[in-house]
């Protein structure tokens, strides 16, 4: 036992030692600091002035982009693409993402999508969605490979583009676009009545947002013109035969829709019968040609014969935001962040010529970063006041207080380094973590300037007074915030699956408390010694010009 009670008091030794020489120095740096308050003042000014300037390296976003392991994404073929046609491009697609990245795990992908209108001729031959292949790929974890979803996402993205069939598609990292882990993006709202004027714009738009650095998988919510089949039938006929329009619609509606004859009834359960052509008998124009109808007579009639079949392409559904029909082109950030993003979308806008009657927005994450933004900096100004309010109430003062604050900026300088030194950017987590600096900094200001009262209190000069609570008050102060700091550290290194998220939070606590701090038993007692300094003046011309009205 004795051996290890020599190596625990020779440890201690070393300890106190170099505690004794952190107090002493600091009590010449917090002596240097009150003798040249504008000095130091001027100093501290200076690097919260250099770190605002670091605001245009950081850049900003909405939520921090995750790797999750998944990648989901679409494929979309011209309309009228075979069933055959798009299957032969899934099968290419699988076949590359299996070799190309042995990181996989599994990858499901789905041909053809149900018909969105039953009632379109045109797709009960064709079966609308043929044309359409979606995707869905999951990985190893993060720490098990090399490369993270967004660069494998940027592969996949060249290689469909190599593909002279595709005529859209769209890779999302995270497998949701928009979502917690799927990155941020950006849309371009154009409002406008007129089709062929906002359907213009968008392509623009499309083209020139292809050409920015960082914008990816560019779509047009608007969807292409769909082909169908116009029966524009003879009156005259019709009338010869004894039919009428709406009986011949209703005819070729039932033939290649099909009618409910009957139900079928089994163990309580209703089921539809519906019966129509065979799919061998409605396949082409000619098909359609060649339904019978009967008229009054009952004879039976070639639909040839009082009506002609024209193919058109009808125009797509109308979509509206506060009842204007509006168009959106949507890209996704990959490499760029969002106010670059929108510094690019806003020169396009001023190179392209808007028709007057045309609306243009900027929405997407940019209008949620702006709303979440707003509403963050509103609850900032909220806790100051009442952090503010709270201290003012216990030292039953505003001069106290009013000194304490001053530590808050620093949080933000140490904010700013770090996210610049991290390469990260401001995003809602990062102001999350920038809210809660405000509840976490402001107390050592309030240990060390409530102890400096104290020793006013006690009779001790000003400079004695500040100087004896900086050293009393240090290890205090630094004790809490390392517990704090080392209890953050691993969030601002990001370990884990999805840390990304939260890892800004942990950094911007981590160098605003540290910076924070390190200003906080600096400049707090200077301001602090510069108040006490101007009160005690006052308080002494004050004596002197009683002492001169007395002697008058």
């Amino acid at each position: 036992v004795k051996p290890k009670s020599n190596v625990l008091t020779k440890m201690r030794d070393v300890i106190q030692r170099q505690l004794d020489v952190l107090d002493n120095g600091y009590e010449k740096i917090l002596s240097w600091c009150v003798r040249h308050k504008p000095s130091t003042i001027i100093i501290s000014a200076a690097i919260f002035i250099v770190s605002l300037l670091l605001i245009k390296f950081i850049g900003t976003d909405f939520i921090p982009r995750s790797d999750n392991a998944q990648i989901s994404g679409s494929i979309e073929l011209p309309a009228g693409a075979s069933v055959e046609r798009s299957k032969v491009i899934a099968e290419r697609f699988y076949k590359y993402a299996r070799e190309k990245f042995p990181e996989m795990k599994n990858m499901t992908y789905t041909v053809g999508t149900p018909s969105e209108d039953e009632d379109n001729s045109f797709a009960l031959m064709q079966t609308t969605g043929d044309n359409y292949i979606s995707f869905r790929m999951k990985f190893v974890d993060i720490a098990e490979r090399k490369r993270d979803i967004y660069e494998m996402a940027d592969l996949m993205r060249e290689e469909i583009a190599s593909y002279p069939e595709v005529a859209k598609s769209q890779v999302t990292p995270g497998g949701q676009q928009g979502g917690m882990t799927g990155g941020s993006t950006v849309e371009v709202h154009i409002y406008g009545y007129d089709f062929e004027t906002t359907t213009s714009l968008a392509n623009q738009y499309k083209e020139r947002m292809s050409k920015v650095d960082g914008l990816k998988d560019i779509v047009i919510s608007r969807k292409d013109y769909t082909p169908q089949f116009n029966l524009e039938f003879d009156r005259e006929k019709l009338a010869e035969n004894g039919l009428s329009v709406a009986t011949a619609a209703t005819f070729v509606r039932n033939r290649m829709n099909g009618m409910t004859a009957s139900l079928f009834r089994e163990d309580g359960d209703e089921y539809k019968i519906k019966v129509r052509y065979a799919e061998d008998f409605r396949k082409n124009v000619e098909d359609i040609e060649n339904i019978t109808l009967y008229g009054s007579t009952g004879r039976p009639i070639k639909l040839s014969e009082v009506a002609k079949v024209v193919e058109k392409f009808a125009p797509p559904q109308i979509e509206r935001q506060d009842r204007e029909r509006i168009v959106k082109v949507t890209a996704t950030l990959s490499g760029t962040t969002i106010d670059k993003a929108k510094v690019a979308i806003d020169n396009i806008t001023s190179e392209l010529s808007i028709p007057s009657n045309i609306g243009i927005e900027i929405g997407g994450s940019i209008e949620d970063q702006q709303d979440t933004f707003g509403d963050i900096g509103l609850l900032g100004i909220i806790i100051i006041i009442l952090v503010y309010s709270v201290m003012a109430g216990q030292f039953e003062s505003f001069r106290s207080p009013f000194i304490i604050m001053f530590s808050i900026p620093f949080a933000l300088t140490g904010m700013f380094f770090g996210l610049w030194i991290t390469g990260g950017t401001l995003n809602m987590m990062s102001l999350i973590g920038a809210i809660m600096l405000i509840g976490i900094v402001v107390k050592n200001g309030i240990v060390l300037v409530d102890y400096i009262n104290l020793n006013r209190e006690r009779g001790m000069s000003i400079i004695n007074s500040i100087v004896s609570g900086g050293k009393s008050r240090l290890r205090p102060v630094l004790m809490t915030t390392a517990t704090t700091v080392l209890g953050m550290l691993p969030m601002a290194i990001g370990i884990g699956e999805g840390s990304e998220i939260w890892q800004p939070m942990g950094v911007v606590i981590v160098f605003g408390l540290t910076i924070s701090t390190l200003v906080t038993l600096v400049l707090i007692p200077t301001i602090y010694g510069s108040f006490a300094a101007n009160k005690l003046n006052r308080e002494r011309r004050s004596f002197k010009n009683k002492l001169r009205k007395e002697n008058a």
